[in-house]
This record gives structure tokens, C-alpha cells and sequence, in this order.
């Protein structure tokens, strides 16, 4: 029962990775983390295969499915890398627009 549940779980993710891939034609790599990831290879094989058969364009195949390398701190450093890069590349200085 607990591996069908795996399965499953890893079957939606897979699904909505290929959504994210599809819509952004493509990106160069998807980062899995979390705690459910790092704990079942099961779910992250089952996503990955998933995955493959619900992405559409030949070149979006080659999207790498990867690990996070960062742990438990991935969401803080993705969060603050996030900030920094809209502080100082957005012209309007963190802003949508000018005021």
C-alpha cells in the first residue's frame, strides 16, 4: 500500500512537472527538493518517467530532472537569491514599475 501511495504521488508530480516544462519551452533543468523526495528514490524515478511521456517538443526532452544540492535550505537561498536579482537587474530598482 505505502509503495502505490509513492507511486502516486510520484505519477502527479511527474505530471506536473511535464506541465511546467511544456509552458516554458524549454527550461534547461527542473530541481526537485523536499522531504518526500529526498526520501523515495521511488517517487522521484516514477516522476521522472512520467514526466517524459507528457512532455510534448523533441527539444524539451532533454530538460535535465535533477536533486536539489542545497538541503533543507534551498527555499531560503532560492527565496533570497530571488530578491537580489530583482533588486539590482530590474531597472525600477525591486519595483513593477516607475512611480
Amino acid at each position: 500500500m505505502a509503495v502505490d501511495i509513492l507511486q502516486k504521488v510520484g505519477t502527479y508530480l511527474g505530471i506536473g512537472i511535464a506541465n511546467v516544462v511544456n509552458a516554458y519551452d524549454p527550461p534547461q533543468r527542473v530541481v526537485l527538493g523536499g522531504e518526500i523526495c529526498r526520501s523515495s528514490d521511488l517517487v522521484v524515478e516514477t516522476a521522472k518517467e512520467v514526466a517524459r511521456q507528457f512532455i510534448f517538443s523533441c527539444s524539451a526532452q532533454n530538460t535535465k530532472i535533477v536533486m536539489t544540492e542545497l538541503g533543507e535550505d534551498a527555499q531560503a537561498i532560492g527565496g533570497a537569491a530571488t530578491l537580489v536579482l530583482q533588486k539590482h537587474l530590474n531597472p525600477y530598482g525591486g519595483q513593477c514599475s516607475a512611480e
